[in-house]
């Protein structure tokens, strides 16, 4: 027991160093939804973040015997868990976006969507001008 403790003090810096990068990378996702109104830039970051993972992973496999292999495994592993966490942030905000345009709810104030009410409209119009000709 004493040397899985002894383990996880050990290497317990290394593991604050996920946080900080998922934070970071989902803080870059919001802004980017904020500044572009293009839905797929925002999942930008995540992709570059996911390649680069992608390549120092295949990096690590082919030099996993050594010392070094070991470290850039870890490091091809905490990038990915921070591009997988930035891409479902994406999805999250989609789904915000389009639960918010389906529910009619602008800036705060609730708002019905009534798209029955305008086709009704728009037919009782359409009759309207049929009877006058």
């Amino acid at each position: 027991m004493s040397g899985l403790i002894n383990l996880i003090s050990e290497f317990s810096s290394s593991l604050f160093i996920l946080p900080i990068l998922v934070l970071m990378n989902v803080i870059i996702t919001i802004i980017i939804y904020f500044i572009n109104d293009k839905k797929v830039l925002k999942y930008l970051p995540s992709i570059i973040i996911g390649v680069i993972s992608i390549l120092i992973g295949i990096y690590s496999i082919i030099i996993f015997t050594t010392p070094r292999g070991l470290n850039t495994s870890w490091i091809a592993i905490f990038l990915m868990t921070t591009a997988i966490v930035g891409i479902v942030t994406g999805f999250i905000i989609d789904l915000f976006v389009s639960l918010r345009r389906d529910l009619g709810i602008n800036k705060g104030n609730v708002k019905v969507n009534t798209r029955k009410n305008k086709t009704f409209k728009a037919k009782r119009r359409r009759e309207k001008e049929n009877l006058n000709d």
